[in-house]
């Protein structure tokens, strides 16, 4: 596994490489940069993911640009909606599930269809990339200030 820290946007950004997959830790840095500049950055930050992958395992990562920043945008809306409204929603998901979807944004797990079951629902969302990237750049970065 290589431990690896990207500056697209100036803040330091967290990933992880392994054979296959990708995990991205969806703390302050990563939000406030994305939502800063949901297209560039991201786009930044994937290309410089991708190339540090093809290095360490001579291949290239079999993920989409598109599904890929996807992928992290919906991490991120989910977040926001989910901190946001979290009054109703823990009603709505009761019995732990609030707390696991909150869980499981903390790190964004990016990975091939092998290795990210849920591979298969990101390139589906991939025609409403636009409006995704719009509803980003519509969030306040002081939403994201507590990490």
């Amino acid at each position: 596994m290589l431990e690896k820290q990207y500056t697209p946007g100036g803040l330091p950004i967290r990933v992880e490489i392994a054979d296959g997959m990708v995990r991205i830790v969806s703390d302050r840095p990563l939000k406030q940069t994305v939502v800063a500049q949901p297209e560039a950055a991201t786009s930044t930050l994937i290309a410089e993911i991708k190339a540090d992958y093809k290095v360490a395992f001579g291949k290239h990562i079999d993920i989409q640009d598109d599904s890929f920043i996807v992928e992290i945008w919906g991490h991120l809306y989910a977040d926001y909606l989910l901190l946001k409204y979290s009054k109703i929603l823990r009603y709505i998901f009761m019995f732990g599930l609030y707390a696991r979807f909150r869980r499981s944004c903390e790190t964004i797990d990016c990975g091939e269809y092998e290795k990210d079951p849920n591979r298969w629902l990101w390139n589906k969302l991939v025609p409403f990339r636009q409006l995704l990237a719009r509803r980003l750049g519509n969030i306040p970065s002081s939403r994201f200030s507590e990490g």
